[in-house]
């Protein structure tokens, strides 16, 4: 079960694939980066790191890294699968069971402009669905970040983790359909110590049905104790789960059983910025956990901020919770639950802000559960039941619309302050439930649905 170490190549990756005829090449049980045995001597930026881990361009296709599956089952206590006492990287008593890349300066695995391909099916009807791209890459079961092995003397587990600059990089309007993670236990990958962010992708507009699909990811941790990030609206983010930025058509999540990604424990859960037609779906940003401490939170600044971004939808079914608890890992003032600054004609729409989907637990998110910054255009909640924000527990206001800029948003069929359901419990926010001020201008505040509970009132309009 041991593969392959490939550390130390600064100027390069420690494991390059490239070109159009490049194909079904299969990774599993390595080491892309910090090799195990060195991480009491971890330095980001020391001389075991490479540039990149994994680096893949050129049109290569049909590749898989990662294995499905956990710890083998012949990995019992005592059981010494190799004798290797002279290697200085992997002692004998040490033994890896599954794929990582850590301590990289560029990032962990870089999709370089590169992915599926769109078959050939003929002559098509007009009107028929866009076809499916085939042979993508597979990202599934890998450790991005941290690495774990079997101590044979102590017959532990070890974690080692070891973060990257960014987790996993996609890049460039040829990068579709790949598959980061995957819906079944197994598939999904842990993207962990991220100092930039988890996963980034940008400067990658596609089609929404030749999308990338990263889905049942856990994407944690995003700042080191070491690290000052500036504030996901300043020039230079960091500690971002996931960062979108000047793309168009990708999906965060999906509907399907095991396709939500759990983003917590980052500065900011996501940051969308510059970018259009992005889908944010069925993810948990944050904490269900009543005892979490700020590292177990999406994060100290922000759930999700929607940066100069247009016709973006945050919803259906993501639980933003917990976000915006100020910490050591940043000065930057907290933004709380959905932020957006900039931009137009996005969509907040069903999804439970500030507690579970049972409504049943405070889970508020500080200072607002949601704010329009000087964006046009916006729609909070809409038609029906399924379309329904339930916006709970925040520390100040449930919906803040602010700045001279914010006109034309509505708010519609929202539970702002009390549950959808029946037997839900009071959940008030701590200011006023809509907030509307500093010359915002000809919002609609209503909808069939619409009810508004104090804390406060609708304040200051």
């Amino acid at each position: 079960y041991l593969g392959v170490a490939s550390t130390g190549h600064q100027e390069g990756a420690g494991l390059l694939i490239e070109g159009p005829e490049t194909r079904d090449i299969r990774i599993g049980n390595s080491t892309w980066g910090q090799p195990p045995a060195l991480s009491p001597i971890y330095i980001f930026g020391g001389p075991f790191s490479n540039k990149y881990g994994v680096h893949i361009r050129g049109g290569a296709r049909n590749i898989t890294i990662g294995t499905r599956g956990g710890l083998p089952a012949e990995f019992e206590p005592r059981y010494r699968p190799f004798e290797n006492t002279n290697d200085p990287f992997f002692p004998d008593h040490m033994v890896l069971f599954e794929t990582s890349v850590k301590g990289n300066l560029g990032a962990g695995i870089f999709i370089d402009d590169t992915g599926g391909e769109i078959p050939d099916v003929g002559t098509r009807e007009r009107g028929a669905p866009p076809v499916t791209p085939v042979n993508g890459i597979v990202i599934q079961n890998v450790g991005v970040g941290r690495s774990h092995s079997y101590d044979d003397f102590t017959d532990e587990i070890r974690e080692e983790p070891q973060g990257n600059a960014v987790g996993i990089l996609i890049q460039g309007d040829d990068a579709i359909g790949n598959r980061i993670g995957g819906s079944e236990s197994d598939e999904g990958n842990q993207i962990v110590y991220s100092y930039e962010a988890g996963i980034r992708i940008e400067n990658s507009a596609v089609d929404p049905a030749h999308a990338n699909r990263i889905i049942g990811n856990r994407i944690e941790n995003g700042f080191v104790a070491s690290a000052e990030f500036e504030s996901p609206l300043g020039d230079e983010p960091g500690g971002i789960g996931v960062h979108i930025l000047n793309s168009s058509g990708h999906a965060l999540g999906g509907e399907g059983a095991g396709e939500g990604n759990r983003i917590t424990g980052n500065l900011t859960g996501v940051l969308v910025q510059d970018a259009t037609g992005i889908a944010i779906v069925n993810n948990l940003i944050g904490s269900e956990d009543l005892g979490a401490t700020k590292q177990d939170r999406a994060g100290e600044v922000a759930g999700v901020v929607l940066r100069d971004t247009t016709e973006t939808v945050v919803g259906p079914k993501n639980r933003i919770v917990q976000n915006g608890f100020p910490g050591d890992f940043t000065a930057a003032a907290p933004l709380g639950g959905v932020y957006i600054q900039g931009g137009s004609k996005n969509t907040i729409a069903g999804n439970w802000i500030g507690t579970d989907s049972a409504e049943m637990a405070l889970l508020g998110n500080v200072p607002m559960g949601v704010t329009i910054d000087n964006s046009s255009e916006n729609l909070i909640g809409g038609a029906g039941f399924s379309n329904r924000n339930v916006i709970a527990d925040s520390g100040e206001h449930g919906v803040l619309i602010t700045g001279t800029l914010s006109m034309g948003n509505q708010l519609a069929e929202n539970f702002i302050g009390v549950p959808s359901f029946a037997i839900g419990v009071p959940m008030p926010n701590s200011g006023d439930g809509v907030r509307i001020d500093s010359g915002a201008s000809n919002n609609t505040i209503g909808g069939d649905l619409q009810r508004i509970a104090k804390g406060g009132d609708v304040g200051d309009m």
